[in-house]
């Protein structure tokens, strides 16, 4: 299922309420990056977690907090803002549950993606997996990844983000991780069948 088709911007809400109210069982969330300085490059894949598991004094969500904001920024361009008030005590209880039920699957694929992503002529960004507190992934109730292809402000990744042969290639690269996580993902449940 799409939350987009074409050249429009559905609100944060709306593709939280599509994946939801198509009982979705993996959330991909498909981007091209930029930064301000025109040499940076790679590919990353972004879960919502908290705290580092080698390090749990590590709070990982203040690390990233400028790259949260700039990421939820895009809230701006919404002419309703209003869902996206602070949340009740209620709504953090079950943010809490809901992230520590997707927390392995969504690492799991987000490995995945860095894995087959990363590859010449990209590499990998940073860390390759990122993990943030973006409003997407929080109000997510499947596992979710935002996935970052390249950067559009790099001068050479960004004729590759043109092309549609790299269009095509790209594709192939998210498919074959997502592949990869149905396999895994159903012999971690025992399912069987398509």
């Amino acid at each position: 299922v799409y939350t987009r088709t074409g050249d429009t911007f559905p609100k944060l809400t709306d593709r939280i309420r599509i994946a939801q109210q198509n009982n979705a069982d993996l959330f991909i969330s498909i981007h091209c990056n930029a930064n301000d300085k025109k040499t940076i490059t790679g590919s990353s894949a972004h879960i919502l977690s908290r705290k580092d598991t080698r390090n749990p004094n590590r709070d990982l969500f203040d690390e990233n907090l400028e790259l949260t904001k700039l990421e939820n920024s895009v809230i701006q361009f919404e002419d309703d803002q209003s869902s996206y008030t602070d949340d009740s005590p209620e709504d953090q209880i079950l943010n809490s549950l809901l992230f520590h039920a997707n927390f392995d699957h969504s690492i799991l694929f987000a490995q995945l993606v860095v894995d087959n992503l990363a590859k010449a002529p990209f590499h990998k960004w940073g860390r390759g997996i990122h993990q943030n507190d973006f409003h997407l992934l929080k109000k997510m109730t499947c596992p979710a990844v935002l996935i970052e292809t390249a950067f559009l402000s790099n001068p050479e990744e960004r004729k590759l983000l043109v092309s549609p042969k790299w269009q095509e290639e790209i594709a192939q690269r998210l498919f074959k991780a997502f592949k990869d996580y149905k396999i895994q993902y159903d012999a971690s449940v025992s399912s069987t069948g398509e």
